[in-house]
């Protein structure tokens, strides 16, 4: 197998794809390199981070989970819309955790804030949080999906 890894983005699984045609695109995958899902709870109204968690031990070895966390979704208007969260200082290890019982931490390759917060108190308990989630699980990545050049901590 190849070091070389290739992103997928799940927002299909659940709005275009059900589990079964899930399945059959993953497994499908060349297996000479190393694939990572971006899941969010978010995706398809939490339908997609549903249908990888109900195949993930039918998955190959080679795919491997970066787990989005930190927008709510709204509809304006009937317009589907997304937010960020302003997380409590709990809160982000919560979800977190509460995943942790849909996707084992093995398959996980990283955990992300899917956007920073708005407020400054909010940012630096959801960074300090994933800092403590990290110490607990060492081989898991950190990162900040979408970030604009004015939000820089």
């Amino acid at each position: 197998m190849t070091n070389r890894s290739f992103w997928l983005g799940c927002l299909p699984f659940g709005r275009d794809l059900n589990s079964d045609q899930t399945l059959i695109f993953l497994n499908s995958l060349p297996t000479n390199y190393n694939y990572i899902l971006d899941l969010s709870d978010i995706y398809a109204q939490g339908k997609s981070i549903e249908i990888i968690s109900s195949i993930i031990s039918r998955l190959p070895e080679n795919i491997t989970i970066s787990l989005k966390l930190g927008l709510e979704y709204y509809f304006d208007k009937s317009f589907f819309s997304v937010r960020p969260i302003n997380w409590k200082p709990s809160q982000l290890r919560s979800s977190y955790e509460q995943y942790l019982n849909l996707i084992p931490p093995v398959r996980l390759h990283s955990i992300q804030l899917h956007a920073l917060p708005d407020k400054a108190d909010s940012r630096y308990s959801a960074i300090n949080c994933l800092k403590s989630i990290c110490k607990s699980h060492p081989n898991l990545l950190l990162g900040i999906s979408n970030i604009e050049k004015d939000e820089y901590i």
